[in-house]
């Protein structure tokens, strides 16, 4: 004992005790597990220090310094493939087979063939009182062996639940030894569990007893665990997926809109005479209507009276509807937050629509201007439309033509009247 445990050595020598009149005193008695079994884990050190000598290689060799580990990991390995009669039964580690069919030791003590007594506290008499025994076989046969009653917590003579009976959404209370309710905002998936889990970001549970939790909705979120409800995401806005779990996942929806285009805050009803795809785009005219969103000022905070000044200024229908309806054939492209899109782009600042969300698509071919009022370059009005001017070539060719069919028809006068 002095070799391998000095503080327990020093101890008992204290105490007027040597190792082996301890063990013989505490058996019987209620130091008796205590007891044997550090007697039984000072032979398991001592056997594994035998045996790392004898097969590590280099085991007594190099500089073993402070905080140094010296063959702990192999020494750890010994320890765990001790199998041993000892004097609290037999002595061996839980042992399992991985996935590669190697066998694997765990931190547990295998409990099969360990006997101790079972006592309890008899506040009456002030004292311990035996009423059987635990004995395992090295089979995990036998188990608890009572000869008179025992008395358990909160003076019942039945013996409690120990949790493995306790179903699914039910968790067994130690203290209380009765199966009870997970609380709202937790979940007990499995049988037999000691304990609830909390349910996660971007789920919730809003009743006891729950086996799993539920993602919040699209028009929901939930940032922190453990909740019986999620948040909901700000006005007229929606998430992309269930299962959100902060509020900047909450973008417009469609036929709404922000000026900043900011995630996570209240959206706007699009401006009359326009479209708005929802998430992060920025709204354009429909077909008929022209606006400058150019003209906007950005730097007003979104407010409901920014909208309503917005709303029935910034697009205008024009006097021709023909005059403002262009021939964009492109789709949207994907947008971050509208959850009709098949697409998901990382950065949630897109644009929406590169056709007519940009001014100079907004009217059709040779009109321009504002409400495309006026022809381009290389057009000239005509009964309200756009006519292409035509190439100096083309009116040469075609006044030479001209020239030469009246010029027949006047010789032709000229003969037939002689």
């Amino acid at each position: 004992a002095s070799d391998l445990d000095p503080l327990l050595a020093e101890k008992l020598q204290a105490a007027d005790f040597d190792l082996e009149e301890w063990i013989a005193e505490s058996v019987g008695g209620r130091d008796f597990p205590f007891a044997v079994y550090t007697y039984d884990a000072v032979w398991a050190l001592a056997l594994a220090l035998a045996r790392s000598e004898e097969e590590v290689e280099g085991w007594l060799e190099g500089d073993c310094g402070l905080h140094i580990n010296c063959h702990g990991k192999e020494l750890v390995q010994q320890i765990r493939g001790q199998s041993f009669r000892g004097a609290s039964g037999m002595v061996k580690f839980n042992r399992e087979e991985n996935s590669d069919g190697e066998t694997v030791f765990n931190a547990n003590r295998d409990g099969s063939g360990i006997s101790f007594p079972i006592e309890y506290w008899n506040s009456s008499l002030s004292a311990w009182v035996a009423v059987g025994q635990y004995e395992e076989d090295e089979n995990g046969l036998g188990g608890l062996n009572l000869h008179s009653t025992l008395v358990w917590p909160g003076f019942v003579t039945v013996k409690p639940e120990d949790g493995s009976g306790c179903p699914a959404s039910l968790y067994y209370n130690s203290s209380t030894t009765q199966c009870e309710p997970c609380g709202d905002g937790s979940f007990s998936a499995v049988r037999g569990s000691t304990s609830c889990k909390q349910c996660p970001r971007g789920q919730f549970c809003g009743k006891p007893n729950c086996v799993s939790c539920d993602s919040c909705t699209v028009d929901q979120y939930q940032d922190e665990e453990g909740q019986s409800e999620c948040e909901i995401c700000p006005p007229n806005t929606v998430a992309q997926t269930r299962g959100s779990v902060t509020v900047e996942s909450c973008l417009c929806k469609e036929g709404y809109y922000r000026r900043d285009r900011l995630p996570g805050r209240e959206c706007f009803m699009c401006p009359a005479g326009g479209v708005c795809l929802g998430g992060t785009a920025k709204p354009y005219p429909a077909n008929g209507y022209w606006g400058d969103w150019s003209l906007v000022d950005l730097d007003v905070p979104d407010s409901e009276i920014a909208r309503k000044a917005i709303h029935y200024t910034l697009f205008h229908e024009c006097r021709i509807r023909e005059h403002c309806s262009s021939s964009c054939t492109d789709e949207p492209s994907a947008l971050q937050g509208n959850i009709s899109s098949p697409v998901t782009l990382p950065d949630y600042l897109v644009e929406s629509h590169p056709c007519r969300s940009e001014l100079a698509n907004q009217c059709p071919k040779g009109r321009e201007g504002r409400v495309c009022s006026s022809c381009k370059s290389g057009f000239f009005l005509l009964s309200d439309k756009c006519m292409t001017c035509q190439k100096p070539e083309i009116l040469f060719v075609g006044g030479t033509v001209l020239c030469i069919i009246v010029f027949w028809y006047i010789i032709n006068r000229v003969v037939a009247s002689k």
